[in-house]
């Protein structure tokens, strides 16, 4: 498998050739965020726990991306579930501040 993973992706199908501008798009979109969130939000109390999880988000996202150009669609899939888990819990911090510091101080 690392010999697989150390050889340049083979050509990607028309779907997945389709999928890529979407997915780059949405790359950019976390590292906006990331940059934004930077210098806007320091001063929003457990910030720091946040900002770790879009830096999650973006690893996960960026596997997800790699596993999918080698063609490894189910594990791909598992890392995208991961970057849907982090933000799904980001929406819920948005809409409840306070489930932030309760998740944050449980030693998550």
């Amino acid at each position: 498998m690392l010999e697989v993973l150390d050889s340049p992706p083979r050509p990607v199908g028309e779907l997945a050739a389709k999928a890529e501008p979407q997915l780059v798009s949405t790359l950019q979109a976390l590292l906006d965020l990331l940059d934004s969130g930077r210098e806007r939000l320091t001063h929003v109390p457990n910030f720091h726990v946040q900002y770790a999880l879009v830096y999650a988000a973006l690893d996960e996202f960026v596997a997800a991306l790699h596993l999918a150009q080698y063609r490894y669609y189910i594990q791909a899939n598992a890392h995208l579930r991961a970057v849907l888990e982090i933000a799904n819990l980001l929406q819920v911090f948005d809409a409840d501040s306070g489930l932030l510091t309760v998740w944050a101080g449980s030693g998550c």
